[in-house]
């Protein structure tokens, strides 16, 4: 007698506290239900016998890929997928869901499935995906909400992209021409603490907010507008070497007292 014939046969035997019924290596079956406080991560199945009708199971595990304490992977099937449920030593009590099985009424996403099998995904019933596309040459990871928020990893245009629903809120990264863009309908803030850099496409304006503020240009620095204003408790104007005043209109200095040395 071998040793997986002599391990049945005693979990069998009338000896055994309970019958416990013997299946085949490997079943299909229906998700019944999928949460129960005492069992989590568990699911309760419906077996499909033939003649002998439908038989619905206690709660079994869940197969994951990579599993410990405290870590691991975690993505139970939903309600009505169909399953294939392993059995340990072919006893139908100790069941193990192995994987989902799609069919005509959980057919695959759509797009996926190509001849070169070049696309990867995962896609959940709530509608959020992970798409991998690995096309020569044409390589690209792509993550999306239900709500249409993207992100976009592009190889071929090596570009990272993150955008909300209608593209107008945008943050893209360009290998190709080495520059960061930041794209907002109406406002784009920039903020760490109390400093604050504020774009207002709404009120046309830019503004920035900080106890110092520091300009500094190597070879030039230059204010241009129509109007300029420069408003403080104390304001220094200073030229290590030559500095020019004027005004093709009228130039005014005043204050409770001006000297000029």
């Amino acid at each position: 007698m071998d040793l997986f014939k002599e391990i049945l046969d005693t979990k069998t035997s009338s000896s055994s506290p309970r019958f416990r019924m013997q299946m085949a290596d490997l079943a299909t079956a229906v998700v019944k239900e999928n949460w129960d406080k005492e069992h989590p991560g568990c699911v309760k199945v419906e077996y499909i016998l033939g003649t002998d009708g439908a038989k619905t199971s206690d709660w079994i595990r869940v197969l994951h890929g990579y599993a410990g304490k405290g870590f691991g992977s975690y993505a139970l099937p939903e309600i009505g997928s169909e399953v294939l449920v392993g059995f340990i030593m072919g006893d139908m009590e100790n069941a193990v869901v192995l994987g989902c099985l799609h069919n005509s009424e959980n057919p695959l996403p759509e797009k996926t499935a190509n001849e070169k099998n070049t696309v990867k995904e995962i896609r959940t019933k709530g509608g959020y995906e992970l798409t991998i596309s690995e096309e020569k040459g044409k390589e690209k990871l792509s993550v999306k909400t239900p709500g249409e928020q993207i992100l976009t990893i592009d190889d071929e245009n090596q570009k990272i992209e993150v955008q909300d629903k209608q593209g107008k809120e945008k943050i893209l990264i360009d290998g190709k021409t080495n520059s960061v863009s930041i794209t907002g309908d109406k406002k784009i803030e920039l903020a760490s603490k109390s400093a604050k850099l504020l774009l207002d496409g709404g009120a046309n304006k830019i503004e920035l907010t900080a106890s110092q503020i520091i300009i500094n240009g190597k070879q030039m620095a230059e204010l241009k507008g129509q109007s300029l204003k420069l408003e403080g408790t104390s304001v220094e104007l200073k030229a290590k070497g030559t500095m020019k005043a004027e005004a093709s209109g009228i130039a005014q200095l005043k204050g409770a007292m001006v000297k000029i040395n």
